[in-house]
């Protein structure tokens, strides 16, 4: 399932964090991502490229290097943090830059994520790869099962 990573050494995911994420997310986890993390706790997929769908076909793209959990509720506060200077520089589309605010970054690859996507449902998100350079994000699974299947 993991990319081998000879540079980076991830520590093994400590399960007493995973209910302090969640509650400093305010989301809950899919259990296949908390048991991937468990695994080994970031880093790469083998299979690293995806595709997605939009209105225009279909797109391919590089699903980067998951975060370790402990660094996810960090990198949620910048994915935040980005959205509202877009907010405080637009007018426009004001409802659909608020909804980026229920998907939370998971992996990273140059201004692309692969996210958890919670506006559909607060228990079981579906998952989105979003580029915060033209605020876009794009389908990729119902849900994490569906995401590994991929």
């Amino acid at each position: 399932m993991w990319r081998i990573d000879h540079e980076n050494k991830y520590k093994p995911l400590d399960l007493n964090i995973v209910g302090e994420v969640e509650t400093t997310l305010g989301y809950k986890l899919p259990k296949s991502y908390i048991e991937l993390l468990g695994i080994q706790n970031g880093g790469e997929l083998q299979k690293n490229v995806i595709h997605c769908e939009k209105k225009t076909g279909t797109k391919s793209v590089c699903t980067g290097r998951f975060y370790p959990l402990e660094k996810v509720a960090i990198n949620f506060q910048e994915h935040i943090n980005i959205i509202e200077e877009q907010l405080a520089f637009s007018d426009h589309n004001r409802d659909i830059y608020q909804s980026y605010k229920m998907i939370l970054p998971i992996s990273v690859e140059n201004h692309g994520y692969v996210c958890l996507d919670y506006r559909n449902s607060l228990t079981d998100p579906s998952v989105v790869y979003f580029y915060d350079e033209d605020l876009v994000d794009y389908y990729i699974a119902s849900s994490f099962d569906d995401f590994l299947k991929k």
